[in-house]
C-alpha cells in the first residue's frame, strides 16, 4: 500500500534539498486496475513540460529506492493545471491579477479579481451592487486563507475593450 503522507514528506524534503524553486502542490493516487501516483508540482513562475519530465525521470528511481513507489504503480509529475483549486498560499501570490471563484468555509461564493495575497490572507475585488446604482461597484474584500474552502482561477475568452 502506498503511503501518501510519507511520499509527500519525502518529495517536499527532496525538492527543498535540491534548492530548487519547485514545490509540491498535491498528490493524487489512482487505485483499481490502473494504479498511479501523480505528483502535482509547480514554481512561483509556472512549470514547463520539460521540467516535469526532468523531475519525473529524477524522482521515480529515488522513490522506488526509498520503498515509496511500488512496482505496480505508474508515476507521473505534472503541473496543477488550470481549473484545479489553489491549495497553498504561494499559489495565491502567483495568481495576483487573475479572476478567482472562491467559496468560503461559511458557504459564501464570490467571483472577483485577486488584488493581493499574503501567506495569511488575500484581497479579492468583487462587484457589489450599490444602492441606487445600475452598475456594480468594484469592492475589495479581505479573506483569511484559512476561511477559504475552494479557490479556482477562472479563464475568460471574452473580448476586453
Amino acid at each position: 500500500m502506498l503511503d501518501k503522507a510519507a511520499v509527500a514528506h519525502w518529495v517536499t524534503a527532496h525538492l527543498a534539498d535540491r534548492g530548487d524553486v519547485f514545490y509540491l502542490v498535491d498528490i493524487e493516487l489512482l487505485s483499481g486496475r490502473s494504479k498511479a501516483l501523480h505528483l502535482l508540482v509547480d514554481t512561483d513562475s509556472g512549470i514547463t513540460l520539460g521540467e516535469c519530465t526532468e523531475l519525473n525521470r529524477e524522482l521515480r528511481p529515488l522513490l522506488e529506492a526509498a520503498g515509496l513507489l511500488p512496482d505496480d504503480y505508474a508515476f507521473e509529475v505534472s503541473s496543477p493545471g488550470v481549473g484545479r483549486p489553489l491549495r497553498l498560499p504561494r499559489q495565491f501570490t502567483k495568481n495576483v491579477g487573475r479572476t478567482l471563484e472562491v467559496e468560503t468555509t461559511q458557504g459564501e461564493k464570490l467571483t472577483g479579481t485577486l488584488e493581493a495575497a499574503s501567506p495569511e490572507q488575500l484581497t479579492l475585488v468583487v462587484p457589489v451592487k450599490a444602492p441606487g446604482s445600475k452598475k456594480p461597484v468594484p469592492t475589495p474584500r479581505n479573506l483569511l486563507i484559512a476561511d477559504i474552502k475552494t479557490a479556482v482561477v477562472t479563464i475568460s475568452f471574452a473580448k476586453t475593450d
